[in-house]
């Protein structure tokens, strides 16, 4: 099984996304934010699944 929290990457400043699977019917996508880092309430046309 893929480990999803395994060589994490980081950019100073700024959310970093990496796409794990992209299809037709949905995207996986990881992005990590340095500490005190927030990313602003916005509307997705998908349900959103947050792994901390």
């Amino acid at each position: 099984m893929k480990d999803f929290l395994s060589d994490l990457e980081f950019l100073s400043g700024e959310p970093l996304l990496k796409t794990i699977i992209k299809s037709k019917m949905f995207n996986i996508n990881r992005v990590c934010l340095e500490t005190g880092l927030e990313i602003e309430p916005h509307p997705e046309p998908y349900a959103v699944f947050f792994l901390c």
